[in-house]
């Protein structure tokens, strides 16, 4: 069966056949939902090193310790801003979007995301070393009349060659925007009024959970827009210097050969094959391999079922008994988690009225929330037991797989497609 499926897969001239990003745990996989990668140099030691993007708001770093042109990348450690996990506030199907760049003006590069709830992007001041500082808002498009929506996803670049960087945001349900940095170099960015971007005759309108990044793809000297989207398509729109840019088209298309659930010998452990990145694709451009070309990195989302399994009595009664504790850990884990939102409520005086009526204290709160329901004995505890739980109960259930993963796609040289 999968070698007939490997046969079956198309892949375009102008790559390399993808392959999954791995460090030193293996294939790298992160909470389902997303994952949004960043290829960059994040603690100055002149190599790239591999920043993950979560659904849950955090952003996962890979160091680098391999070579020039040969990535080899440590396990994963969540970045920390503040002494804290980094962490921007997150919905349906919005995450941590990672971008490196210096907006501060200081010469070291800062880490800077898009967010779901804010209609704002964030900004975690570097320090070199790969830790950052508290998060802050860099600019709250509700509040400048751009009309751009929650679930924002921003991209960096010199859009107007003056030296200082500037901003793309692509919202929930794909306007785009372009905000010009006038501040200058060495200054901190100062973005004001927003530009609607254009593809074409037309508004340029991205998937949601496209996640652009901005690169000159082309070589022409201008950035362009390389896009993903839902349905697994990356688009490139090549640039003019303007907020103009040339209408869409197909980088590699979407995904028509599915993922499938393979077992092993014994049938009580199945691995997830796929040839290429699946739904959510969200691409960072970028030299991987350090041959002068830029290359896409790409994070997905995987969901695949396998066949339901044939149980004896006993082992259905098993299930049923596993069932029914879980849903007793799911009820006594939101109350705990209604708990600790009502004690921290009433430690600030707070009502939810007000958190909805007010962005910007919404916004810290859940931060705050988020790091209490971590620290919380109780919390922690109902989490392990569930994810013990959920662990026995998995072999007498219909196997699933959900999980999201980091793949590349290397560009061949003009001269070998």
């Amino acid at each position: 069966m999968l070698p007939v499926l490997l046969a079956l897969a198309q892949f375009p001239p102008e790559f390399e056949r993808p392959f999954r990003v791995r460090d030193a745990g293996g294939e790298i996989e992160v909470e389902p939902g997303g994952a949004a990668p960043c290829f960059a140099d994040v603690d100055g030691d002149g190599l790239a090193d591999l920043l993950v993007g979560r659904s849950d708001g955090r952003v996962e770093l890979r160091r680098n310790v391999g070579a020039r042109g040969r990535p080899r990348f440590e396990k994963a450690e969540l970045v920390q801003a503040g002494g804290v996990d980094a962490r921007v506030p997150h919905g349906d199907g919005s995450e941590f979007t990672p971008n490196l760049g210096d907006v501060t003006g200081d010469g070291v590069p800062d880490l800077v995301s898009g967010s779901w709830y804010t209609d704002s992007a964030f900004v975690f001041a570097g320090r070199g070393t790969g830790t950052f500082a508290a998060g802050a808002k860099l600019l709250p498009f509700a509040k400048s009349g751009t009309l751009v929506d929650q679930g924002s996803s921003v991209a960096l670049g010199d859009f107007d060659r003056d030296g200082d960087l500037d901003l793309v945001n692509a919202d929930h349900w794909g306007e785009t925007r372009l905000f010009v940095n006038h501040a200058g170099p060495h200054a901190f960015a100062r973005l004001e009024a927003s530009t609607p971007m254009r593809a074409g005759p037309k508004a340029m309108a991205l998937d949601w959970e496209c996640a652009p990044c901005l690169a000159d793809w082309d070589a022409d000297g201008f950035l362009d827009v390389v896009a993903g989207g839902w349905d697994g398509n990356l688009l490139l729109f090549a640039g003019k210097g303007t907020a103009e840019f040339a209408a869409p088209v197909i980088l590699i298309g979407a995904p028509t050969e599915p993922p499938v659930l393979v077992p092993d010998p014994t049938g009580t452990r199945w691995s997830v094959f796929a040839q290429r990145p699946q739904v959510g694709a969200r691409p960072c451009a970028a030299d991987w391999n350090s041959d002068g070309i830029l290359d896409l990195v790409v994070g997905d989302d995987v969901y695949v079922e396998g066949p339901e399994p044939v149980l004896t009595a006993k082992r259905a009664r098993a299930k049923r008994e596993l069932e029914v504790l879980l849903q007793d850990l799911d009820a006594r884990s939101t109350r705990a988690w209604n708990e600790v939102r009502a004690a921290l409520l009433a430690e600030h005086g707070y009502a939810e009225e007000r958190l909805w009526r007010d962005e910007d204290l919404r916004d810290a709160f859940e931060v705050t929330f988020q790091r209490e329901l971590d620290l919380a004995p109780l919390v922690r505890a109902l989490r392990k037991a569930r994810a013990q739980v959920a662990l026995e109960l998995a072999p007498l259930l219909r196997p699933k797989s959900h999980r999201s993963t980091v793949w590349v796609y290397l560009r061949r040289p003009r001269a070998a497609r």
